[in-house]
């Protein structure tokens, strides 16, 4: 189609285009709100994508920069391997703060699957020591020396089994939810030009 030809289309109109969407008021209205509800949609999903990535990124910064110590020993040294094991992390580079998980948490964690444990100490459990750890992190060799010299028993979870899974997802995320946001964007700017053009 050469210029004189778009002018007249312009100014005229162009019977193949009337063809296939025709000039009714009501096709008009259809058209405007199949491409606001395509907006909307696009819109939403969007902003869905831009909060799930930021609260991915947040939960991953907090899992990597915390670590959790399980103290099982016999419950007459249990209160002795605790006090010693908080001391004892407390000294290792890079370790922030070390605090103890109280029984009565432990036990509303446990609720949905043991049921209320609430003022019994019929079943013995571990304690639980929340370690928070500063940049650079701690070296879970030295960590693990620490525990080791005042409670053998005791065993460090650094959360990469989280931490690992949430980092896939997030990465799944963006090469699924990526290319379908930018098609209605990459469409327009990718569109062909009309060979018959002068």
């Amino acid at each position: 189609m050469c210029v004189s030809a778009r002018l007249r289309a312009f100014f005229v109109g162009d019977d193949a285009v009337e063809r296939i969407v025709p000039s009714s008021p009501i096709t008009v209205w259809l058209l405007v709100l199949t491409a606001a509800a395509m907006a909307a949609l696009a819109t939403a999903m969007g902003a869905g994508w831009l909060t799930m990535d930021r609260v991915a990124a947040r939960w991953s910064a907090d899992l990597s920069q915390s670590a959790t110590v399980v103290i099982d020993a016999p419950s007459d040294q249990m209160d002795l391997q605790v006090e010693a094991a908080l001391t004892a992390l407390l000294q290792v580079p890079g370790v922030e703060g070390a605090t103890l998980v109280a029984r009565a948490e432990q036990e509303a964690l446990l609720a949905p699957w043991l049921g209320a444990l609430s003022g019994s100490d019929a079943l013995p459990l571990p304690r639980l020591i929340l370690v928070e750890q500063g940049v650079p992190r701690a070296d879970p060799v030295e960590v693990a020396l620490a525990l080791e010299a005042v409670a053998p028993g005791a065993r460090c979870a650094d959360h990469g089994r989280w931490r690992d899974p949430m980092g896939s997802a997030v990465s799944r995320l963006h090469s699924r939810c990526g290319p379908a946001l930018a098609t209605p964007v990459a469409g327009p700017l990718t569109a062909r030009p009309d060979p018959h053009c002068c």
